[in-house]
């Protein structure tokens, strides 16, 4: 991994609660020229679950964070966000290939969680980071 982007991960996985919460409450229309975010992806539901991910640029990197904004029906928030309130402790169980460096569950919310995941993506990749807000 390049040690530009490595620093960028490291510090990344290091966000305090408030850094965290500034990500989330971006404007995501492409609207806002500080950030720069465009739909990448548009999935209608299928089965029940609905996506649209955006990306953006991280200014002095050649990375680009995502945002994604997925809709599952018949679950409520509640029941997902206790699935992963238990999963921090049991995650490595179930991650045989050891995609998964970390997993924090951050928040528990009265309509769901807020969760960070770093995945090892590869030799030739470096980490990627995933922000999760359930409702």
């Amino acid at each position: 991994m390049p040690e530009e982007e490595t620093k960028l991960s490291n510090e990344l996985s290091n966000l305090d609660e408030h850094e965290v919460f500034q990500f989330m409450k971006e404007d995501l229309s492409g609207n806002d020229p500080r950030y720069k975010w465009r739909k990448a992806l548009v999935q209608d539901e299928i089965d029940g679950m609905s996506i649209t991910v955006y990306q953006r640029p991280l200014e002095g990197s050649r990375t680009h964070m995502t945002r994604s904004d997925i809709v599952y029906r018949g679950i409520s928030g509640e029941l997902y966000g206790k699935l992963f309130e238990d999963y921090e402790k049991t995650y490595k169980d179930f991650d045989p290939k050891n995609v998964i460096k970390e997993f924090k569950f951050i928040e528990k919310t009265d309509k769901g969680s807020l969760t960070y995941v770093r995945f090892k993506m590869g030799k030739l990749m470096s980490d990627r980071d995933s922000l999760s807000e359930t409702q």
